[in-house]
């Protein structure tokens, strides 16, 4: 059942006629085999959080009401047409329509995000200032949390013996356009993979989903048939190393090597010209994994123009020597991580009494803070999404700067919590002793000897950042 992880298409059909089987163990293997043990182990460890969280907002849990929440956040075309209506009246003349713009824009909630962003960057300033002010207000509420849960409780496997997938499947594809954020996307984008290798045959919709008018269930639908998909899909794929939409191609590029086709690569290698700096690493990575030890020096760096030509020339020139004679490599097991580090100051906050604790992405911007900490000693992001902080002594309420454009701090309680309460906490990136990108190098949070004071935080806008499938 390990073909399908190491071999190529071919292998993959062979695996997927065992999701027939009248075995269920058989058919459970064949599905691991597809997309790994990873996704259903995190599923099971957090099931009890993501019920809780539902049932916290009053939620069901069951399939009917996991569906939705995901159909109250998906928008038909004349919503959209609204929103976008909306967002131009941001910038009206009349005062009293950019007023009414903004409280109907709040009104609609987390899928109103997908309109907003782009605002930010309008060139009318006042577009830009209610923009922001709407996405600041809109992520008072329970942010991506909720959508997070719900999906990997959706993922779950079905009690009911062979239980079609095909609702799901439909639901999250027209949702993910919509989604809160980029946590959300992947979240979104592992449940329809696991959905996907449920079934002998893939759900239609996913390779129609390639051809859709809205990038984001393009690439969501390369994402799937690059990792579960077949033979017969792979034209698909590589139609969308030619989509005008950046992100598009380089998730068909990404996906297209992990079904093993190398024609993706010299593609790979130029989207080091044209991906946006946020996501410039995971094309970095890709190829460093690719080349291994062989590996050109150059980086993309800070992603200047010069830096980008630099190093697709010294790519180049290593796929040019080595494509005759290049063999696949042998992928870790596991799982990859999204580079994000997460930072003690014991009490080096500039400008303020204590320290703080903060994470940072790959492109070094932050994206939360939480300050006012006394001594700060050790901090954990759990998949609940709260961070577990271990301060020396606690004389002061501690606040969260949310991330985005936020600028501003809102109170957030402390709640003391023994080490027991969190038996299956696990951080996005373990700390480790000597680890340089870590403050601090104690070897785990429980273990510290002078962390008698923990405090349970969440970011109201920082949902836990997991690693790639």
């Amino acid at each position: 059942m390990s073909w399908a992880g190491r071999g190529d298409l071919d292998h993959r059909e062979t695996v997927r006629s065992f999701l027939a089987d009248s075995d269920a163990l058989v058919r459970e293997r064949a599905a691991q085999s597809l997309v790994g043990k990873r996704p259903a182990l995190d599923y099971k460890n957090m099931a009890a959080a993501d019920e809780n969280l539902l049932k916290d907002r009053g939620l069901g849990i069951d399939e009917p009401a996991l569906l939705e929440i995901f159909r109250q956040r998906t928008l038909e075309e004349g919503d959209q047409i609204r929103l976008r209506q909306l967002i131009a009246d941001l910038g009206a003349p009349a005062f009293t329509t950019r007023n009414r713009a903004s409280k109907l824009l709040i009104n609609e909630g987390a899928p109103a995000l997908a309109f907003l962003r782009p605002a930010l960057h309008d060139p009318d300033a006042e577009v830009m200032r209610r923009a922001n002010l709407c996405i600041e207000e809109i992520r008072r509420g329970p942010g991506p949390a909720l959508p997070s849960a719900a999906a990997r409780l959706l993922a779950r496997p079905h009690s009911e013996k062979g239980h079609s997938p095909a609702a799901a499947i439909r639901v999250l594809l027209g949702y993910v356009p919509f989604a809160d954020d980029e946590t959300v996307e992947e979240e979104v984008a592992t449940a329809l993979t696991v959905l996907c290798a449920r079934e002998v045959k893939i759900d239609p919709l996913v390779p129609e989903a390639l051809r859709d008018p809205l990038a984001a269930r393009r690439a969501l639908a390369a994402h799937v048939l690059g990792r579960v998909g077949t033979r017969e899909q792979r034209a698909g794929l590589r139609k969308l190393l030619d989509d005008p939409v950046p992100a598009v191609r380089l998730r068909a590029a990404l996906s297209l090597l992990c079904a093993k086709d190398r024609t993706a690569v010299p593609r790979l290698i130029a989207l080091m010209n044209e991906t946006p700096c946020a996501s410039l690493w995971q094309v970095e990575e890709m190829l460093q994994r690719l080349a291994g030890p062989q590996a050109p020096m150059e980086t993309v760096a800070e992603g200047s123009p010069e830096k980008r030509h630099v190093a697709v020339k010294a790519w180049d020139k290593w796929f040019s020597l080595t494509a005759e004679n290049w063999t696949w490599p042998v992928w870790p097991k596991g799982k990859t991580h999204r580079g994000l580090v997460t930072v003690c100051e014991y009490d080096s906050a500039r400008g303020q009494p204590g320290g703080q604790v903060w994470e940072a992405g790959r492109d070094g911007k932050v994206r939360w803070k939480i300050s006012g900490l006394s001594g700060p000693m050790d901090a954990q992001v759990l998949q609940s999404g709260r961070v577990l902080i271990a301060e020396n002594s606690a004389t002061a309420l501690p606040s969260v700067t949310l991330p985005g454009p936020s600028n501003g701090n809102t109170a957030c309680p402390a709640i003391p919590s023994p080490a027991s309460a969190c038996p299956t906490a696990t951080p996005h990136r373990h700390l480790q002793p000597g680890d340089g990108n870590h403050a601090g190098s104690a070897p785990g949070l429980y273990q510290h000897p002078r962390a008698p004071v923990l405090h349970l935080l969440r970011p109201q806008n920082a949902p836990p950042a997991r690693s790639s499938p």
